[in-house]
């Protein structure tokens, strides 16, 4: 068993991660309000955003996206640090928690909303297209958190932490997610958060109180 090494410490509430085009990891800091970079054991203030940065990920062009949470909002870094509101709303509708994203073969981010509750169902899962218009893709989920596509990018993963399970959804050619399964059902109430596929294509979920499944 590999023994684990604190790479950086005294961070404030760390949540998302991601490594740009330089393989530098960069971490969202959900207490502090910001996204932070990791280089050399070294931690350096990146980006200052809104409440609750949660979810990040970079596109191919080195934009860093970010799901904030506090405010609701789907933010963009780019990579001279400047910070823009990239969307907020859907057909009028404001965005209530988003949470994690990733991004679409197409260029699309997808990223989950938990909804106004643990307990409710109306979580859903978006898509931004490159020009920022966003579309609702499926509805309904309770509390979505953690997102992950299949290698071949046809099949999604979310977490459903209100369901204590994992769903899976496949993707149409019109980039639509239909014939939503079961994955796996958990039998205790801590559910998963993260996800993540290894490269033998086994799936692993980060469970608050559990560890890693």
């Amino acid at each position: 068993m590999a023994e684990p090494e604190i790479v950086v410490g005294d961070l404030q509430s760390p949540y998302g991660l991601a490594f740009d085009a330089d393989d530098v990891l960069f971490v969202s800091e959900a207490g502090a309000n910001r996204v932070t970079r990791i280089e050399d054991g070294r931690a350096d203030p990146f980006a200052q955003t809104g409440p609750r940065p949660l979810g990040i990920a970079f596109d191919d062009s080195g934009d860093l996206f970010v799901a904030e949470s506090g405010r609701h909002h789907l933010i963009l870094i780019s990579p001279d640090e400047a910070v823009e509101v990239y969307a907020h709303s859907c057909k009028g509708r404001r965005f209530a928690r988003p949470h994690q994203l990733c991004f679409a073969p197409t260029g699309d981010v997808l990223f989950s909303d938990a909804g106004h509750g643990d307990q409710t169902d109306d979580g859903c899962v978006y898509r931004a297209d490159l020009d920022g218009e966003v579309s609702e893709i499926v509805s309904g989920l309770s509390s979505p958190a953690g997102m992950v596509l299949s290698e071949d990018a046809e099949v999604l993963f979310v977490s459903e932490r209100g369901q204590n399970r994992i769903v899976s959804l496949e993707i149409d050619d019109d980039g639509q997610l239909q014939n939503q399964q079961v994955f796996v059902q958990f039998d205790d109430s801590a559910g998963a958060e993260a996800l993540l596929f290894d490269a033998q294509g086994q799936l692993y979920a980060s469970r608050p109180g559990h560890g890693i499944t």
